[in-house]
């Protein structure tokens, strides 16, 4: 299982497996490291990724089939994260190590 965490325009979406009428293609891609969510019950490592300079193609499919995201600002899927509304363990690493990176690029590293 892999997690993206799709910025673009200020807008981020922690993605599973989900249907979306648009399926968005990073024209960036930044590995932000992999989690093992089951260590002692089987393996199942989560790589994760951040998804930038997305571009958004449609979908085939029929819309009844297809599922709409939730788009947050980066700010608001952080406070859900300190809610304790986003509980996907790789979904808050992404948000995490995605915090890290924009403060590391903000000061020029």
């Amino acid at each position: 299982m892999n997690s993206f965490l799709g910025a673009g325009a200020g807008l981020v979406s922690v993605m599973g497996a989900v249907f979306i009428p648009e399926s968005p293609r990073a024209q960036k891609l930044t590995a932000l490291g992999c989690i093992e969510p089951f260590t002692t019950v089987i393996a199942s490592i989560n790589h994760i990724f951040l998804a930038e300079e997305l571009v958004f193609d449609p979908l085939p499919g029929r819309q009844e089939d297809i599922l709409a995201p939730q788009w947050v600002s980066f700010a608001a899927a952080m406070d859900m994260l300190e809610a304790g509304k986003i509980t996907h363990a790789a979904s808050c690493v992404a948000l995490l190590k995605t915090a890290a990176l924009l403060r590391e690029r903000q000061r020029g590293k």
